[in-house]
Parts: structure tokens; C-alpha cells; sequence
């Protein structure tokens, strides 16, 4: 009887040993596994919803980065697809360096407690010369049920923070279709100019409303007075079947 308890005991401490032994490596795993699963569920690409900045006035309400984000995951890296280019930031923390408009950017992020964050230094002019008047530009995107959360914050930690929410083209359910004239829009007409905090100017101008339509064509320009954007734009009232369309003659 002592040695069937005695063995009993036995091996129930070594079964306690080998989970001990085992569990760094399976608490390692599971780290890895739930890295890789919040990763994956930031790629695509995002379109900006709503300004969920706290105590942010509705009028200076605005998204956190651009209207539209996209992201790309891959094994190692974090890429963010840009329309003039892709930066490609290793998940090890290693820096990426990026030159541009006469600047050198120098990009490191990390995962983090369900967060992919990374920060921008701007460490120099392509002349080698100190350039500080740009200040740190830190970024953070976190996947939730109800979007993708896109934080940023420039020159931290004194700098205030802005917070957006962003979605899936699909996942946008789309507002009940409103009961307008394009005449209700006629205050939109005439030129009408912004500054962006990078010091581009984008210009937009807008014709009146007549023929149930407003037309626009806008531009952006950098600060070294290059056009690096444009478009053409068209506001126009829902054109019913029983209404004709004049066309142009083939």
C-alpha cells in the first residue's frame, strides 16, 4: 500500500516538472501565434469613418492620417503602401531609412500588447545638414471588433494626440440616400484653398450648380512649388430612367 501511494506521489511530481519545463516554450508559441493573428488583421487596405479623438470640437474634426490607409503584412515587415512609394519597416525593430523631398526619414517599429507602432525620426537633410524643425511623428494601428484604430502623435510624448477609426470598404454600411437639389450646394462654388501642416497648399474650384450638376478641378503642390497632385470632380442629382440624358453626337 506506502509504495503504490509512494509511486502515485512520484509520478505526479514529475508530471508537475514537465509541465513547469514546458510551459515558457508553449506561453512562447502562443505569443508568437497571437502576434501573427493581430498582424494579418491589419492588412488592406482602411477607409477613415470617424474622428475619435476625446474632446476634439466637430469642426476641427479630421482623420488621423490620410482618408485612405493601406497596409501590407508579410512574414517579417510592416509595409505601408503609399501612392509615390512603399515603407517597409522589419518586425525586429531594425530602422528603415527614407529619403524624401530633400529629406531622410528614419522609420522603427514594433508589435506591442496588440499594437503595431512605429515611430519617425527625421534625422537629416540630404546635405548632411541638422534639420530641426520637424519634430517626431510617433503612429500606432490597433485592430478591434469595431475598426482599426490609427493613433498619432506628433513630437511625443508633448505632442496631443489624434485618434481615427478606419474600416473596410465592405464593412461601411452606406447612409440612407438624402433628399437634396444641387441648387441646396450652390454655397460651394468659387475657389477655395487649403495649407496641409507639411506646408503643401491643395486649391480646389468649383463651378455653379446648373444642369443639375457642379464640376471641380483641384490641385496639390508641394513646398518646393511642384504639382504633385490633381483632379476632376463632379457633384450631380440622381438621374431618373424617365429623364434623358443629352448625349453627344457619335
Amino acid at each position: 500500500m506506502h509504495l503504490r501511494t509512494w509511486l502515485r506521489a512520484a509520478l505526479a511530481l514529475l508530471a508537475t516538472l514537465a509541465a513547469a519545463s514546458a510551459a515558457p516554450g508553449t506561453l512562447a508559441a502562443s505569443a508568437r501565434s497571437a502576434q501573427a493573428d493581430g498582424l494579418r488583421a491589419l492588412d488592406g487596405e482602411w477607409i477613415y469613418v470617424e474622428d475619435r479623438t476625446e474632446g476634439r470640437a466637430i469642426e476641427e474634426q479630421q482623420p488621423s492620417m490620410s482618408a485612405r490607409v493601406k497596409l501590407r503584412i508579410e512574414e517579417d515587415a510592416f509595409v505601408l503602401v503609399r501612392s509615390d512609394r512603399e515603407i517597409r519597416m522589419p518586425l525586429d525593430g531594425s530602422a528603415t531609412d527614407v529619403t524624401w523631398e530633400g529629406r531622410v526619414s528614419r522609420y522603427r517599429g514594433a508589435w506591442k500588447d496588440g499594437t503595431f507602432e512605429y515611430q519617425v525620426e527625421f534625422v537629416r537633410t540630404v546635405d548632411n545638414a541638422p534639420d530641426g524643425s520637424i519634430p517626431m511623428i510617433r503612429r500606432s494601428f490597433r485592430s478591434t471588433d469595431d475598426g482599426l484604430f490609427v493613433s498619432v502623435v506628433v513630437d511625443p510624448p508633448a505632442g496631443e494626440e489624434s485618434v481615427g477609426l478606419y474600416r473596410h470598404a465592405e464593412d461601411i454600411a452606406l447612409p440612407a440616400p438624402a433628399k437634396a437639389a444641387i441648387g441646396d450646394l450652390a454655397w460651394l462654388a468659387g475657389s477655395w484653398v487649403g495649407t496641409r501642416s507639411s506646408g503643401s497648399s491643395i486649391e480646389e474650384r468649383w463651378s455653379p450648380p446648373l444642369g443639375g450638376a457642379m464640376l471641380a478641378v483641384s490641385r496639390t503642390v508641394n513646398t518646393s512649388g511642384k504639382m504633385v497632385g490633381f483632379e476632376y470632380a463632379q457633384l450631380g442629382e440622381p438621374v431618373h430612367h424617365h429623364e434623358e440624358v443629352a448625349r453627344s453626337p457619335a
